[in-house]
C-alpha cells in the first residue's frame, strides 16, 4: 500500500541511508579484522571480503538514493515487499548454514531466490551449483578455507 509521494521519497531516502549506514559500519569493522600470521604478502586476507560487502552496499544504496532524488517514481509496495522476503531468506541461510552445510544451504538459497525472481528452475538450479563449484574451487581449495560441512558431513 502506497502513502503519499512525499512519505513514499522518505521510505526510498530511509532505505538508501540504512544500506549506506550498513555499508559504511562493515567495512570499518572489516578494516579492524586481524591479520593471520600465515598469510603470504600478496593475499587479501580475512577482511577483503566483508571490506567488498560493505563497499557494495554502501555503493547499492548511494545508487538506490540517486534513483530515488531523480525520479518522481518511488519504491513500490511490490519492491519492499522482494526485499522483505529475500532478506528474510539470507538470514534463514545465515541460520541454516551451520547445521545444513555450505553446499545444500546455498543451492538451496541460490536456486530459490533465483527462481522466486523469474528464472527458469533448472537455469537457477545450474547457476546455484556453479556458484557453489566455483567458491569450492576458490576458497576450498585455493585458500584453504574450510566450509562448512553441516550433520551431512558433505565433502564440499
Amino acid at each position: 500500500m502506497s502513502g503519499s509521494p512525499l512519505l513514499d521519497k522518505l521510505r526510498a531516502y530511509s532505505l538508501s541511508g540504512f544500506f549506506v549506514s550498513l555499508g559504511i559500519t562493515a567495512i570499518i569493522l572489516a578494516l579492524r579484522i586481524p591479520k593471520t600470521g600465515f598469510q603470504s604478502e600478496y593475499d587479501p586476507g580475512p577482511a577483503a571480503v566483508p571490506a567488498l560487502m560493505g563497499l557494495s552496499l554502501t555503493l547499492g544504496g548511494l545508487y538506490q538514493g540517486l534513483l530515488a532524488w531523480r525520479h518522481s517514481e518511488t519504491t513500490s509496495p511490490l519492491h519492499l515487499k522482494a526485499f522483505w522476503i529475500l532478506a528474510g531468506g539470507l538470514v534463514a541461510y545465515a541460520v541454516a548454514m551451520p547445521s545444513v552445510g555450505f553446499a545444500l544451504s546455498t543451492v538451496t538459497l541460490v536456486t530459490w531466490m533465483a527462481t522466486w525472481l523469474g528464472s527458469r528452475w533448472w537455469m537457477s538450479l545450474l547457476f546455484a551449483l556453479g556458484i557453489v563449484l566455483l567458491v569450492q574451487i576458490l576458497f576450498g581449495q585455493l585458500f584453504k578455507v574450510p566450509l562448512p560441512q553441516g550433520v551431512l558431513g558433505l565433502p564440499f
